[in-house]
């Protein structure tokens, strides 16, 4: 009886070792917007002072960065990804509006922005209802704009060369969620096909490895309604650690495709 308890208690507290390094190494990972900006208020340093995040009134979705001053530098529809850079620079991602666009161009647009740069926006509404209209996800002044990079669709899986710009080799590795190609809906979850996969993008290699997510694309899963939203690797086993909506927490295993451990 006391091995087992022993065993119990070990069994325990192996979990909470494992919950704890997970929930740190997962709190480094950027989040969608608009839950993950008001949530966790990413900081952005720039000559203003630091950086607020706010929603705007009667536009579901919409995310406007201010300066301490309630100046708005710049307007973020859903699903856009912040992730802080050296000084007042900072980088955003997002995956072009598929419910608009059924073959976009790219699977997945990467912004660099220098904060000092961003100028007031004023017609925040009116800018609101035109990037809904044509599905554009963030506005900014184009003077911020630092560089630009595309991933497109249609990588193969497994490792990519691909030219990245110089301005994001500050950049180790970046982890992105997102689409392989648009997702053919069916009449239910089972008849429709999911693409999402990791683009595992190491700016200093020129490398693009794409990772199915097996796990998911072939789960049973609601397409609708659950997705996994934030990915990050653990500095310790070299693997991925996740989360996202209705599906809980996840360690994958070596091979980046399937889930070892829900946490």
């Amino acid at each position: 009886m006391k091995w087992l308890i022993w065993c119990l208690e070990m069994r325990k507290e192996r979990f909470w070792d494992l919950y704890y390094d997970f929930n740190n190494v997962i709190s480094l990972a950027p989040g969608p917007s608009p839950w993950y900006l008001l949530e966790e208020q990413p900081k952005l340093l720039s000559k203003y002072g630091t950086l607020k995040w706010q929603e705007v009134e009667n536009h579901a979705g919409f995310v406007i960065l201010t300066t301490p001053f309630e100046e708005t530098l710049a307007i973020f529809n859903n699903h856009c990804y912040i992730q802080d850079m050296s000084g007042s620079r900072f980088l955003n991602w997002h995956e072009p509006k598929i419910h608009k666009f059924n073959d976009p161009k790219h699977a997945v647009i990467l912004h660099i922005l220098d904060a000092d740069k961003l100028a007031d926006i004023t017609n925040v509404g009116e800018m609101c209802e035109e990037m809904n209209k044509n599905a554009i996800n963030i506005h900014f002044n184009n003077n911020a704009l630092v560089d630009i990079f595309y991933i497109p669709q249609g990588l193969k899986v497994g490792t990519n060369e691909i030219d990245i710009p110089n301005e994001f080799k500050e950049i180790n590795e970046l982890l992105i969620l997102a689409l392989l190609k648009p997702i053919k809906w069916g009449k239910t979850a089972a008849d429709t096909i999911m693409n999402m996969v990791i683009y595992d993008v190491k700016p200093k290699e020129n490398i693009i490895e794409v990772i199915p997510q097996d796990w998911f694309n072939n789960g049973p899963y609601d397409f609708a309604w659950q997705a996994p939203w934030r990915v990050a690797r653990d500095p310790k086993t070299g693997k991925i650690f996740g989360n996202g909506t209705r599906i809980g927490n996840f360690i994958l295993d070596k091979t980046g495709r399937n889930v070892e451990t829900w946490v």
